[in-house]
């Protein structure tokens, strides 16, 4: 089968064990509901299939949310504001459950965690949108750029350190601390509006949203720091190199390169003020499709490529803009979402379904022995 990933890959993806280390916090809580939840699910619902429903859930939930506020200064109706909260909800359950299942009916193969992994990086872009639209981060400018830029690059550079160590390693407050806190925002604007967002903290001079802001980009700050002390300590390769065997730097060059491309995108431009929303949804998936590569190469033990065609999209807007926008700004603008869109899906499928091909295994169906279960 041609795609993107060699036999080489291939062969060592099929090696490879999960490894993870670290349990946050309120997940000692929720344990209990999500293994109640998991003895629900019917035997041959497949793990994958339910980390795929999940996420369209929340894709979807978050759709209708951003259509009612493109320019993210809006007021949608309240009822939109609770739904993508429970949509959320439902990710998280389901998420959590998709291992659970796997473990539950004899179908643990690195293809779920590898499908797992995707969906959350596409996840993430979704609830960071839905969180700016719905504190009405368009009449913010800054707090727009520091909230939309924390989340992928916080979430690329927890896969940096466990591609550098091997193990993937939660914090006490992490993915699960951070999609409670979002769905308490959206629970908040649904009752009180989003205007609630902009009230001002008299003892401190700044609205509840800027606070809001600076807490989440110290608490990155926090996070990324403990990531690089682990970066930074070495990995098992030679002299302390990654398990690819590669710098443990060299992750840093890919995403140095998207920041600096959005950087310019949003300073040299009006693309972000005018269209935040198309913007935050649309070029700006490039950071999960960086991700997923970061992700292959970790399960894989390969180099992490330096180029990658997820840079294309921005980049185009970048010479339109600094060409004094040969083509109209918004057309082009719905020209890289397509495509930055088409290359992180493109990307994302062929690589599942090279390796459901080489595990011999379906993506969305399962073996299932009525007989033995």
């Amino acid at each position: 089968m041609i795609g993107y990933l060699t036999t080489q890959q291939l062969d060592r993806l099929k090696q490879h064990k999960y490894s993870v280390a670290g349990r946050s916090l309120i997940e000692v809580y929720m344990q209990p509901f999500w293994c109640w939840l998991v003895d629900q699910m019917p035997l041959w619902l497949a793990p994958n299939l339910i980390t795929f429903l999940g996420l369209m859930v929340n894709v979807m939930t978050t759709l209708i949310l951003a259509y009612c506020c493109p320019h993210m200064t809006e007021e949608a109706p309240r009822w939109t504001y609770m739904v993508c909260g429970l949509g959320l909800f439902i990710y998280q359950a389901l998420d959590a459950i998709d291992g659970k299942q796997a473990r539950r009916t004899g179908n643990q193969t690195p293809l779920g965690e590898l499908f797992d992994h995707g969906c959350d990086s596409i996840s993430m872009i979704f609830v960071c949108a839905g969180l700016c639209v719905s504190m009405q981060f368009g009449y913010d400018y800054i707090c727009l750029i520091l909230y939309a830029s924390c989340a992928p690059v916080l979430f690329y550079c927890a896969h940096w350190q466990a591609y550098v160590t091997g193990t993937l390693r939660f914090h006490q407050f992490d993915v699960t601390e951070a999609q409670f806190l979002a769905m308490g925002v959206f629970i908040m604007t649904s009752i009180f509006g989003p205007q609630i967002w902009s009230i001002k903290i008299w003892t401190l001079g700044i609205s509840i949203k800027e606070a809001f802001t600076i807490c989440s980009g110290l608490g990155s700050l926090v996070q990324i720091g403990m990531h690089f002390k682990c970066i930074l300590g070495g990995g098992p390769g030679k002299n302390g190199t990654t398990i690819a065997g590669n710098s443990v730097i060299s992750p840093a060059i890919p995403i140095g390169m998207m920041v600096a491309l959005f950087a310019y995108i949003c300073t040299q431009s009006d693309l972000l003020i005018k269209y935040p929303t198309t913007l935050v949804l649309g070029v700006s998936i490039a950071f999960s499709k960086l991700t997923m590569k970061l992700v292959v190469a970790h399960m894989s033990k390969s180099a992490m490529e330096f180029m990658d065609s997820a840079m294309i999209a921005p980049g185009l807007l970048l010479l339109n803009i600094y060409f004094r926008n040969i083509v109209n700004p918004y057309v082009m603008l719905l020209f890289c979402t397509v495509l930055a869109w088409y290359d992180i899906v493109h990307y994302y499928w062929v690589v599942v379904l090279q390796l459901a091909h080489h595990l011999e295994i379906n993506v969305f169906t399962i073996k299932y022995n009525v007989a033995s279960n």
